[in-house]
C-alpha cells in the first residue's frame, strides 16, 4: 500500500494493513509503514466513514480491479504521478 500526505511534501510511505478491530463506536485500522521509515499509523472509522468508503468502492472500478487481480498475481508497478 502506498500513502501520501500533502503535509509530508513529496514523501511517499509504503506499508501494509495489519489489523482491524472494534473499539466502542469505531473500527480501528492499524497500518504498519516500512519505507522510508518504520512507523505505525492508526485510523478510527465510524459508521458514516465505512458507509462512504463502501459506496465509493462499489461505484468505482475497484470490484473489476479486484477480480482481475485474482487472475494475475504479478508484482505491481508504482502508479505514475502518484
Amino acid at each position: 500500500m502506498r500513502m501520501k500526505s500533502k503535509g509530508l511534501g513529496n514523501l511517499e510511505l509504503v506499508g501494509r494493513p495489519e489489523q482491524v478491530r472494534r473499539e466502542g463506536d469505531h473500527m480501528i485500522l492499524s497500518l504498519h509503514t516500512e519505507e522510508p521509515m518504520r512507523s505505525n499509523v492508526r485510523v478510527a472509522l465510524d459508521h458514516r466513514d465505512i458507509t462512504r468508503i463502501t459506496w465509493l468502492w462499489l461505484t468505482s472500478s475497484a470490484p473489476l480491479f479486484l477480480v482481475s487481480g485474482l487472475r494475475s498475481r504479478k508484482n505491481p508497478r508504482p502508479p505514475a504521478g502518484f
